[in-house]
C-alpha cells in the first residue's frame, strides 16, 4: 500500500508531479507536499485513490518497496 513514507518515491516512479497527482485526486498540491514531508498523515482512502490514479497494482507497489529498501540498505 502507498504510505506517507513511500508516496514521493511511488509518485516519481509513475512520472507524476505533486501538482498533477493533486489534480488527479482533487486535493491541493500543498496537501501532497505535507504528506510527503511527514507533516500530515496519509488517510487510507486517499492512499487507495492515489494507487488507482497512478494505475499501480499490489505487485508494482511491492516491487517499488523492495527496491527502496535495498537502496536504503546500501545507503543510496
Amino acid at each position: 500500500m502507498i504510505t506517507a513514507d513511500n508516496l514521493s518515491t511511488v509518485r516519481r516512479y509513475a512520472g507524476v508531479t505533486a501538482r498533477r497527482l493533486a489534480d488527479m485526486i482533487n486535493v491541493t498540491p500543498s496537501f501532497i507536499c505535507k504528506i510527503e514531508s511527514g507533516e500530515c498523515p496519509l488517510p487510507s482512502d486517499r492512499a487507495i485513490q492515489i494507487q488507482t490514479a497512478l494505475g499501480l497494482n499490489a505487485e508494482k507497489l511491492l516491487l517499488i518497496e523492495e527496491t527502496c529498501k535495498k537502496l536504503k540498505e546500501r545507503g543510496d
